[in-house]
């Protein structure tokens, strides 16, 4: 600043406050001493106090003046605040509009249509919707990536409505290849909100409208101003700049003071005025001049058509002629420029971090680590990560061929870990399991789950690929055999029961465990150690296992103690038939040990039935023939074997509530002919297999007496989880064995309760059990499938509204719409439902309405569809609203003008009409 301004300056200070202590001098004429002194006082006070303020401004303004920060030549960095402000924003409307209005379609954006300010209220939701899709495209992609994106989209999703009937899956399979996935999601949570709360039109007002999931204060003033003409403004990135040059702003950009001003300039503009223009056009034109005329790097200020008012591009011609300014009237908002100063030195330019430290941060494996962050992170700390580092890495950005490469795999490892972070879903998987659950292909059901029963899953898969990795490498099996010798408990004397209990001992143990490795993809090697008490070594074996192909195998085992003992064995099986045949000897003492050799040979006796034969032959020491006929005879299997599995198993998602109605009845009998003692054995048992549990009975009939068994079995094959009890009663005495077994770790524990037959004993061997399960069932299981149930139906309820199976069921029903109105005048057929037929259950919702594929399928007066579920899913027009739950087939129907009304059974065939369906008829009424 030159001393002549500095003086000038200096003397109006100085002259402002000598006035005022001169006044307050000159106030003290006729008063007495006293008040005189006082006033006096209060007057130096003024003074002292005008004196430091004056002194602690001439030091701002001496800084100015020294440093070597100028705007332009002999312009002064010190300027009004008045620069920053819009005064007459009528002529800068008129040109913006008439430049806008030559350039509206000239990129070819189908979203950007002329105004109508005639449209009724629908017709104005529309524009909305369309005006909010290709806001959300357009943030940080360009408009020529936008356009085959969103034509895509409007076909797919032409209203709001159709939005929100759709997944997350559909949506994100829109948006690949697009970017920034949360921008999808946000959308569709957007869709659901405006249906569930505004009935399916987004808002007319920008305030209400910033409720919405996704949309801030920019895309609102967009869509608002835009679609129904409301006058509120817009600030992106390209406004930012526009008015940040056309007030010469040069602030720091993300300051709230910085964004208030250009909110409160870009209100201005979009204000009304006597020409009424409309604020969607003011907003396009600013947003289309800035993207294209007034651009980052190269503006093209000769052709801008607010050059005139652009108080930038003065600044630069040396153009602007500011007085000096008041010093209460300063710009306090502004940061110093640069000497040279170019239309591009605004906006200010934030700091950015250095892409070097980025790489570095971007090369470690893990998705959370590849943005830089820890476990916890919330969505707002993934995305702006996400945002900053896709800047960087973006392949755009690098000229050098070797750069974009490098940073062309960068950014894909970018995308795909925001992916992953920014999906609820998606992130709980990877937080459980890591990369390799992104590898499963999970079930669109598991999307519906609570996040509790999602985790309890997450949690048995884990367990489960855990099990897998140990066993891939090293899988222990071990085996404890304990023997219990209880028959002094039961023993009849006068003895007391701490005496008795006391007398209870170990018979026997034996302790065997054996490791097992894979040596290549066929062949595995175990080697296993037994002890057995009252000897005094322990018995290593070691075993090769083979896998020739899919149907031959064999092994070779060896005892590595004296006699060294072998066994030789290979088996074949085709699924029908199989066939084992397995050798022992001694190596160290063969005349000692004869070898024996042993056959099991097992047959599928027919073709289209379920009985097999077993054939097991002996020779050796004890020699022996047994003989075996086995028929299994499945129930309730309705289902295919993988829509039962899915459905099944202990989930409690299975066809049937109680658990009972789906599994396999088998017996089996033969004949045992061992030397001296031939038998007669037979067995009768069910597997119940929605409970996972086995029951079964049998006897042997041999010379010696008859012999029962009773056992039970329960497992949950997910967790490895087997337990069973049996009960042996005969002549030799009563003995309950119990084996439990868990991740390949068995104990066995038989129990003799008695050396004699005892019937009494063994009674309650076996109800006393029974009853206990009887009780875990009716209080425990039973409640726990029924909520299970519940669950499942809630879940299936709500993929019911998000299918693509539905969505493909409409489409057919478009197609059969018009044949199935000509077969309805004809037939004069009323409606149809297909659905659940457990409406007591809760899920009277899920109903699928077949009137119009029924109506397709009459011929002559007459309806046929064969029975069973799996025959109606290939009807056009039908799918399975809930798997694995038995349905219902209702249907009303006029015949000879009397109403009939059936309800069939998947099971059953549907043949109509019948007379039995006629409402009011003697059979109906019965």
């Amino acid at each position: 600043m030159s001393k002549r301004r500095l003086s000038r300056l200096h003397s109006d200070s100085e002259d402002q406050w000598s006035g005022e202590d001169g006044k307050s001098k000159s106030s003290s004429s006729d008063t007495v001493d006293l008040e005189w002194t006082q006033e006096k006082r209060k007057g130096s006070q003024r003074k002292n106090m005008a004196t430091r303020k004056k002194q602690k401004l001439e030091a701002q303004v001496q800084r100015m003046a020294q440093s070597d920060t100028r705007i332009l030549g002999n312009t002064d960095s010190m300027h009004l605040e008045s620069r920053h402000s819009i005064g007459l924003p009528g002529p800068m409307r008129t040109a913006l509009l008439r430049w806008f209005t030559t350039v509206r379609d000239s990129r070819g954006m189908p979203w950007r249509k002329p105004s109508n300010l005639s449209q009724d209220p629908q017709q104005r939701s529309q524009r909305a919707y369309e005006v909010w899709v290709s806001e959300i495209m357009l943030q940080q992609t360009q408009v020529a990536t936008v356009i085959p994106y969103y034509n895509r989209w409007m076909e797919a999703f032409p209203t709001l409505k159709d939005l929100a009937q759709a997944n997350v899956d559909q949506v994100n399979a829109l948006w690949k290849g697009l970017g920034y996935y949360s921008r999808a999601r946000r959308l569709l949570e957007g869709a659901k909100k405006t249906v569930e709360d505004y009935g399916g039109s987004l808002p007319n007002n920008a305030k209400e409208m910033q409720k919405i999931p996704g949309i801030g204060r920019y895309s609102a003033g967009a869509i608002c101003s835009i679609a129904y003409g409301e006058r509120v403004p817009v600030l992106d990135g390209n406004v930012h700049r526009l008015l940040s040059r056309l007030l010469a702003l040069h602030a720091p950009p993300k300051a709230k003071a910085t964004l208030d001003l250009l909110w409160e300039a870009a209100d201005v503009l979009v204000q009304e005025d006597t020409e009424n223009h409309h604020p969607g056009d003011i907003n396009q034109g600013l947003i289309e001049l800035g993207s294209t005329i007034c651009t980052v790097r190269n503006p093209s200020c000769d052709t801008c058509p607010l050059q005139p008012w652009c108080a930038a591009y003065e600044l630069v011609g040396s153009k602007i002629n500011e007085s000096l300014p008041d010093i209460e009237d300063i710009c306090r908002i502004c940061e110093p420029l640069s000497a040279e100063l170019e239309v591009t030195a605004f906006p200010m330019k934030a700091d950015r971090k250095k892409a070097r430290e980025e790489l570095d941060i971007v090369n470690t494996p893990r998705d959370s680590h590849v943005l830089n962050l820890n476990k916890g992170a919330s969505q707002g700390e993934v995305q702006e990560r996400y945002r900053s580092l896709s800047l960087v890495f973006h392949p755009d950005k690098q000229q050098d061929p070797d750069a974009k490469e490098i940073a062309t795999k960068n950014f894909l490892k970018i995308q795909k870990a925001y992916e992953v972070l920014s999906d609820p879903f998606l992130r709980e998987i990877y937080d459980q399991l890591g990369s390799e659950g992104l590898s499963f292909n999970w079930p669109e059901g598991f999307r519906t789950n609570s996040l509790e029963e999602f985790r309890e899953k997450l949690a048995d898969v884990k367990g489960e690929i855990r099990r897998a990795r140990q066993n891939a490498v090293l899988s222990p099996q071990g085996n404890l055999h304990c023997v219990v010798n209880a028959i002094p408990l039961f023993h009849r004397g006068h003895a007391t029961v701490a005496k008795r209990l006391s007398d209870v001992s170990f018979a026997s143990y034996s302790l065997r465990h054996k490791i097992q490795s894979k040596i290549t993809e066929q062949t595995n090697l175990v080697l296993g150690v037994q002890v057995r008490n009252g000897t005094d070594h322990l018995d290593f074996t070691g075993t090769v296992q083979h896998q020739f192909s899919p149907r031959l195998s064999s092994l070779a085992l060896v005892h590595f103690g004296f006699p060294f003992q072998t066994r030789l064995e290979t088996a074949y099986s085709d699924g029908n038939n199989s066939l084992v045949v397995k050798t022992v000897g001694s190596l160290g003492a063969p005349l000692l040990f004869r070898p024996a050799v042993s056959a099991s040979l097992t047959r599928k006796l027919f073709k289209r039935r379920t009985e097999q034969a077993t054939v097991d032959l002996h020779v050796g020491h004890r020699p022996h023939v047994k003989l075996r006929l086995m028929t299994p005879k499945p129930f309730g299997l309705k289902y295919s074997g993988d829509r039962h599995e899915n459905g099944g198993g202990n989930s409690g998602t299975s066809a049937s509530l109680s658990g009972l109605e789906t599994g396999i009845i088998f017996s089996s009998y033969g004949l045992d002919l061992e030397h001296g003692d031939p038998k007669i054995v037979g067995e009768f048992g069910v597997n119940l297999l929605e409970l996972g549990t086995t029951l079964k009975s049998g006897l042997t009939l041999g010379y010696a007496g008859i012999n029962w068994h009773f056992s039970s079995l329960w497992s949950i094959p997910s967790k490895s989880i087997e337990i069973s009890t049996t009960t042996t009663l005969g002549r030799a005495g009563v003995v309950l064995v119990t084996e439990m077994s868990r991740l390949e770790q068995r104990l066995t524990i038989p129990i003799v309760l008695s050396a004699e037959y005892n019937g009494p004993l063994a009674m309650c061997t076996t109800v006393l059990p029974a009853l206990a399960g009887l009780l875990v069932y009716r209080f425990i299981i039973l409640p726990r499938r029924r909520t299970q149930r519940l669950a499942h139906l809630r879940s299936a309820r709500k993929r019911l509204e998000e299918s693509e199976e539905r969505r493909e069921r409409n489409a057919v029903e478009k197609v059969l719409k018009d044949l199935a109105r000509k077969h309805s005048q004809t037939e004069k057929s009323k409606q149809g439902y297909y659905g659940s037929a457990e409406e007591s259950e809760g899920i009277q919702d899920l109903t699928l309405d077949v009137t119009i594929p029924l109506q397709a399928l009459v011929r002559n007066s007459q309806l046929f569809i064969a029975g069973g579920e799996e025959t109606k899913l290939h009807i056009q027009g039908f799918f399975d609203p809930v798997p694995c739950i038995p349905k219902v087939l209702r249907i009303r129907y006029l015949f000879r003008e009397q109403m009939h009304y059936a309800e069939i059974p998947d099971s059953m065939p549907t043949v109509l009409p019948l007379i039995e369906h006629r409402v009011g008829s003697p059979t109906t009424d019965a």
